[in-house]
């Protein structure tokens, strides 16, 4: 099996704010609670330094939508106060994280600087959710490199059964059973558009692992935007460029030299031939500093294996109809009157067959 995955992925500041659905909203109040109409909030990234610019409303209001995941710095600004500067504001797929400013009288020259920190409960809304986060995606070895293996690290998410019609459907691999709802009711995205085939509800794409930034399982009770079925909705989210040239490459490897013994292999025949290799290798920066940014994944995927498999079949005597030292053969063609059953060919052999 041979298989290769090429994707190219160009950001600008727009279009990459569009594939994304992170926000951040908030109100700018003085230090006597006084909302601030007219301040100039600016939201710089910190990986691409790209800057967002807004202006609060008559209630002291501002929101910023379709922000991509990341590291942010907002600055807000307005005449005879200070500058209120808020640093690692962090935001991961599908976040709705609120940030409320407190500016104080003085100069605007100077400037007050507020390091974020994590909120210990979300409470913009009741959803139950997990982040998979980059460091999970780098560090955690998977055999295959499927991302949605790293489903299983959240609680009350399980793998298919073999054998079943959802896994004989399967396209990109055993799929996820999230909170006992059927395989096909989950909802794959990959930067907002949709990678489940509508036809038989499986995952159709499986971006390499090296390509994701992160991706979040929303298990239930999540907004009515992400509608569409009954189960969980997992939304991956792949890596920009930045004004940094970087990059990587790999090769995750399997042999039968690392293996043991099938349980059905002959001890006396050398294991039965497996050869895996999954290489490739990442590549991204910038086109133009701080305004758009190219970022590029291949990966290829080679495979070579067999399997020993036990079989039985018929003997000699089984497919001359003799049946004798095994289990009753009855003739479908008899009854007896009395007992209103199938009567049993004599001696368990079948001697002649009737059209």
């Amino acid at each position: 099996m041979v298989t290769y995955i090429l994707l190219i992925a160009v950001s600008f500041g727009s279009i990459a704010a569009a594939q994304n659905s992170a926000e951040i909203e908030g109100t700018v109040r003085d230090i006597t609670g006084a909302v601030l109409p007219g301040v100039a909030i600016t939201i710089i990234s910190r990986g691409s330094g790209q800057e967002r610019q807004h202006v609060s409303d008559a209630n002291g209001r501002f929101v910023a939508s379709t922000l991509s995941p990341g590291d942010y710095t907002i600055r807000a600004e307005l005449l005879n106060f200070k500058t209120q500067v808020r640093e690692g504001v962090v935001l991961q797929v599908g976040d709705r994280a609120r940030v409320d400013l407190v500016m104080e009288v003085g100069a605007i020259s100077e400037e007050v600087t507020v390091r974020e920190s994590l909120p210990l409960m979300r409470t913009s809304n009741a959803e139950v959710s997990e982040i998979i986060d980059k460091q999970r995606l780098a560090e955690l070895p998977l055999n295959g490199r499927q991302f949605v293996q790293l489903t299983l690290l959240s609680d009350n998410v399980y793998l298919t059964p073999v054998g079943t019609r959802g896994a004989a459907l399967a396209q990109t691999g055993r799929q996820v059973v999230v909170g006992g709802q059927r395989v096909g009711h989950n909802m794959y995205f990959l930067d907002g558009v949709s990678i489940t085939d509508q036809y038989l509800n499986n995952l159709v794409l499986s971006p390499a692992i090296d390509l994701l930034q992160e991706f979040k399982i929303q298990k239930s009770i999540y907004s009515a935007e992400y509608g569409g079925k009954s189960s969980a909705n997992v939304n991956a989210v792949t890596k920009s460029g930045t004004n940094d040239v970087h990059g990587s490459l790999y090769e995750f490897l399997r042999n039968d030299i690392f293996d043991t013994r099938n349980y059905f292999d002959d001890p006396t025949r050398p294991l039965p031939p497996l050869r895996q290799n999954q290489f490739g290798g990442t590549l991204g920066g910038p086109v133009h500093k701080d305004q758009s940014f190219i970022f590029l994944n291949y990966e290829g995927f080679r495979e070579r294996r067999a399997l020993t498999r036990l079989f039985s079949l018929p003997s000699a005597k089984v497919r001359n109809g003799d049946f004798s030292g095994l289990s009753t053969i009855y003739d479908p063609l008899t009854t007896d009157p009395v007992t209103k059953q199938r009567r049993p060919f004599p001696g368990n052999q079948v001697t002649q067959l009737e059209g």
